[in-house]
């Protein structure tokens, strides 16, 4: 079968376009877009089926370009970005936890951690992100004795710098897995190939239809819930001296800003 698909086709010299061709764009996979609200699994089966009998002896195409876009679909899971998103939470809670420590001359307790989106041992200091935390916990010292207190106070302020930095690291590497995925799928000369032969408005519905169903949640926006899901943990963290959650703290913070 592979030799068959990557099998020469004069017919492939009739211009094909791109317009609904998301395979030509990994974005499309993996960052927000509006999108319609879904149909039916069984319309776009039977779509796909219209498609398999117009092409005849060639149907064995339009299956492999479903089960390769399912394969790719699964690299770029949102449920395990979501996942990755609150776990790289902990990453940010650490450096925080180590500034801390820094400022008091005890850094030791956090000075060795294995990073998960740098894959590195280094310590704290060589963290690409630690010179923010260090500055932020140098222009806003916080007074409370309270050290979880502190760290989520803290966490919660730098939360969006840090979602901009994780986001790049979390792109960069799905970017890299799903480029693969699609490289050793041939997907875009599979959607030539059927479309010369069925045209390509069947195949621009059935792509519409795919990524309504599929990529209505982009992993880029699962990886931005699981790391808010994070910041909740933090805005809600009760402070044992003042009976206040962090969430109001830095309201009161804001109260004096007006002033």
């Amino acid at each position: 079968m592979h030799a068959l698909l990557r099998a020469g086709d004069s017919r492939l010299q009739r211009k094909v376009g791109v317009q609904m061709n998301i395979f030509q764009n990994l974005e499309d996979l993996l960052v927000s877009k509006e999108a319609e609200q879904p149909g039916s699994i069984t319309d776009l089966l039977l779509l796909a089926t219209e498609i398999r009998t117009k092409l005849g002896g060639e149907g064995y195409l339009i299956e492999s370009y479903l089960s390769r876009f399912f394969q790719a679909v699964i690299a770029s899971c949102s449920q395990e970005a979501v996942s990755d998103g609150y776990e790289a939470s902990s990453e940010l809670r650490d450096l925080c936890f180590y500034a801390l420590d820094a400022a008091s001359g005890d850094s030791s307790p956090h000075k060795h951690r294995s990073f998960q989106l740098t894959d590195t041992d280094a310590e704290a200091e060589t963290h690409p992100f630690y010179p923010e935390v260090k500055q932020h916990f140098e222009e806003s010292p916080d007074q409370s004795a309270q050290r979880f207190t502190v760290v989520n106070r803290h966490y919660a302020l730098l939360a969006e710098k840090f979602l901009q930095y994780a986001m790049s690291r979390f792109l960069s590497d799905k970017r890299d897995s799903i480029s693969e995925v699609l490289q050793n799928a041939d997907l875009n000369m599979l959607y030539d190939r059927i479309s010369v032969v069925v045209g390509e408005p069947p195949m621009e519905r059935l792509n519409r239809m795919l990524k309504e169903q599929f990529l209505a949640v982009p992993a880029s926006m699962g990886f931005s819930y699981g790391l808010s899901c994070a910041l909740l943990d933090s805005l809600v963290y009760e402070d044992s001296e003042t009976g206040k959650q962090v969430f109001q703290l830095l309201m009161d913070d804001c109260s004096e800003t007006l002033k």
